[in-house]
């Protein structure tokens, strides 16, 4: 027998059943998989952290498919893998610090709209973060303190569109260091206006890799009321993969090393910013349109989504 602790992260892998009047579901928890009762007489164990997940598989030969997210939909057209998820995440408080560690993402966060792209060629761990979010802006900022400084911020990014910015507001919140903003462009389509651009995080002084590059974009409708936030992984071959070594890294020896690597981060920023859309895969062109196809429509005149607060 396993004690799970309150807040920690569940796979339901079976049921449910009913015994003994009872409603039982096998999980998985951490490589542990057994029965765990959902509730007794109204006091509920099990939560669910979002909506039934839609799956659709893009057909061979098939340009594109629509997929929506209870209000949310896009156009799907293969660039980040043959599969895709949709569903409503609900929301999570901030006491489930659990979830905190299980998902990698800072929260408290109000229910949002989520779309996951399951790129074969990716590992799993990078897929779990090939994601487009659509947020209700201001329960947003009412409920996430990040959320309230970087969501004006990118108000007045996008009131001022001013070319190659070198710092962009992120949400949901990056815990790595963010090291190159490139090839920066303001899109503005179907009543939203954001920003995509090239990123890199990391921690450390080595030479910047294309499996760890990644395409963001940052958006927010034009009537406030949604932010949408978009992160995926990217390649070029115009950068090093893996352990190998960037020939233009400067040598660590050197006691000039700290300005040397200032110097070589500019250096593949502007490597990046000056490249070709299709010097990426997916090419740059691919992901904007991908973008560009989402409608967010209003589920009635507030500022919420409509999700229901009920367990499983």
């Amino acid at each position: 027998m396993v004690e799970v602790p309150a807040g920690a992260l569940l796979t339901i892998i079976a049921g449910p059943l009913c015994h003994d009047s009872l409603n039982w579901w096998r999980v998985d928890w951490q490589g542990y998989a057994g029965w765990m009762v959902e509730g007794i007489t109204g006091e509920y164990y099990l939560e669910p952290l979002s909506s039934p997940v839609t799956r659709i598989e893009l057909k061979a030969g098939q340009p594109a498919v629509r997929v929506t997210a209870a209000t949310a939909t896009l156009t799907y057209n293969g660039a980040l893998g043959s599969m895709v998820e949709a569903d409503e995440a609900y929301p999570i408080s901030i006491d489930t610090p659990l979830i905190t560690q299980s998902y990698g993402a800072p929260y408290p966060s109000p229910g949002f709209y989520r779309f996951r792209f399951l790129d074969s060629s990716i590992s799993a761990e990078q897929r779990a973060y090939n994601e487009l979010l659509v947020y209700p802006a201001k329960s947003y900022e009412s409920v996430n303190t990040d959320a309230r400084t970087n969501l004006p911020l990118l108000r007045q990014l996008f009131q001022q569109q001013a070319p190659n910015p070198s710092a962009i507001p992120v949400l949901p919140f990056e815990f790595d260091q963010v090291q190159i903003v490139a090839a920066a462009q303001y899109l503005h389509f179907n009543g939203i206006t954001g920003v995509r651009f090239l990123t890199y995080y990391g921690n450390d002084t080595a030479s910047i890799r294309s499996d760890r590059l990644r395409y963001f974009f940052m958006g927010l409708s034009d009537d406030g009321k949604w932010f949408i936030s978009a992160k995926f992984w990217i390649t070029t071959p115009l950068l090093v993969n893996g352990s190998a070594i960037d020939p233009n890294f400067p040598n660590v020896a050197d006691p000039n090393f700290a300005m040397l690597y200032a110097q070589y981060i500019t250096d593949v920023g502007s490597r990046l910013t000056t490249a070709l859309e299709s010097d990426f895969a997916p090419s740059l062109t691919e992901l904007d349109t991908l973008i560009q196809s989402l409608i967010v429509r209003i589920p009635g005149s507030q500022d919420v989504l409509s999700i229901p607060q009920h367990h499983t």
